[in-house]
């Protein structure tokens, strides 16, 4: 007991909102809600560029496309799924180091992968960096582990700019997310070995998230 409670907690960092193109993923968002999002960068060797759009204090969306300028195929965090707009995954950030997160889920059985350096450009030119896990997050959108309802995992304690939510256009605000599973149990004990926190489970023909 005395391990689950110095477990660190995962909450919400960000939404991936999977689109055939950024400028198109943009004008669509904009549409439904009025609110605009902005340009993110380029994820250099990946294949795919971003917008941006807060979603509150630490949570953010971003919307995700192939990078025609890059010439490659993609396959990470759900680029590669069959029908867009599709919100294809997630990811959920620490309270504590990912060495942390890492020890304390493989002890309860689950394995979040390796931990890596990331780093993109922004549209002024400065570096943004963080750490990742998504191994399980880059073999294709048919391979994201339980149909993307599993999250990839960020550590932006190696950041120096503010978080994407502090710097994105505002407006929006995640009320819920909740994750669908044929199998809800299979998932809460996925989520409870990940001590993942504030996301709502429930039982569905398909595995899907809603937010």
């Amino acid at each position: 007991a005395a391990e689950a409670a110095a477990a660190p907690a995962l909450v919400v960092d960000h939404l991936v909102w999977c689109v055939d193109s950024v400028d198109k993923g943009i004008e669509k968002f904009e549409a439904l809600t009025g609110v605009r999002p902005c340009i993110g960068g380029q994820h250099l060797g990946l294949g795919t560029h971003n917008a941006l759009l807060s979603l509150g204090d630490g949570v953010y969306l971003e919307i995700l496309a192939l990078d025609p300028a890059q010439k490659m195929e993609a396959r990470w965090i759900g680029i590669d799924c069959p029908t867009k707009p599709c919100l294809a995954t997630y990811c959920v950030q620490s309270d504590g180091k990912l060495e942390d997160v890492q020890a304390s889920a493989k002890a309860k059985g689950y394995d979040i992968g390796s931990i890596k350096d990331y780093s993109r450009e922004n549209t002024e030119g400065k570096t943004l960096k963080w750490r990742l896990a998504a191994d399980h997050h880059t073999s294709g959108y048919e391979k994201l582990p339980l149909r993307g309802l599993v999250p990839f995992i960020v550590d932006w304690s190696v950041n120096p700019l503010e978080h994407p939510s502090a710097i994105s256009p505002k407006g929006c605000r995640l009320a819920e997310l909740r994750a669908y599973h044929p199998n809800p149990e299979e998932l809460r004990k996925v989520f409870e070995a990940l001590n993942l926190k504030g996301i709502t489970v429930e039982a569905g023909d398909t595995e899907r998230l809603e937010a």
